[in-house]
């Protein structure tokens, strides 16, 4: 009963972890799989699906047996991360998903969050890295555009709360994830503008214009110009 109420948590950015209570709780792979698959979806699915979904190349009865085995070693770990019925499977609501708690751009968008920089070292992280499933391709490229996003709201709540520092930190997480991504400079220039340092921006502004130019063979886009122009810098750097 005890093990049944412990607060579940379970981890998908940077790679699979599970924790019932305040133990981490190892999992054998293939419950792993069935265990993020339902989280990801977040909602229940027809137990014929998940076992097509994740063993496609196997006949429907041994596929059916894996998910059955793999239901019951999550269940056998942490009692309360499944709900469901004969038909259907699904994630307990009770279950603390990462994804889901951290991808939410809005949540960034609230002065509040600049002191949640521990956001940072979650946001840095792939989803299930190392993983190759043909199901994760789309979840992994959705997941890594709202990481970018909800690291510019980061940013820029940052520079509302007067934290420069995290501003800029969050910026340069964002063009991490995708350097030739215009926004996550912008970000980074206006953390420098607020700083009150627009040489910094004016550099930087030349050095991404370069940077678009040199790898993508196109100028920068008029929004970035337009920006630039209200921050009174030219899209060359020049203040």
């Amino acid at each position: 009963m005890e093990a049944a109420m412990a607060e579940t948590s379970l981890q998908l950015l940077g790679g699979f972890g599970l924790q019932v209570g305040q133990r981490d709780v190892h999992l054998p792979f293939q419950a792993q799989r069935v265990l993020a698959y339902l989280a990801i979806g977040e909602s229940p699915v027809m137990r014929h699906q998940v076992a097509a979904q994740l063993w496609p190349f196997t006949h429907h009865g041994p596929a059916q047996g894996n998910l059955r085995t793999a239901l019951w070693r999550v269940r056998q770990a942490a009692p309360s991360a499944l709900d469901g019925d004969r038909e259907t499977v699904g994630l307990s609501g009770r279950v603390l998903v990462d994804l889901r708690q951290v991808l939410r751009p809005h949540r960034w968008a609230a002065s509040t969050a600049a002191r949640d920089l521990e956001a940072l070292l979650v946001l840095r992280r792939d989803l299930l890295p190392g993983w190759d499933e043909d199901w994760l391709l789309v979840e992994r490229e959705r997941a890594r555009q709202l990481r970018m996003r909800c690291l510019e709201g980061l940013s820029r709540s940052c520079v509302q709360a007067g934290n420069i520092t995290g501003a800029i930190e969050a910026a340069y997480a964002a063009m991490e994830i995708e350097p030739l991504r215009e926004s996550a400079h912008l970000v980074l220039i206006e953390a420098h503008i607020a700083d009150g340092n627009r040489a910094e921006a004016a550099l930087h502004a030349a050095q991404t214009t370069d940077l678009i130019e040199r790898e993508l063979d196109i100028a920068p886009s008029p929004q970035f110009r337009e920006r630039m122009h209200s921050l009174g810098i030219a899209s060359d750097g020049t203040p």
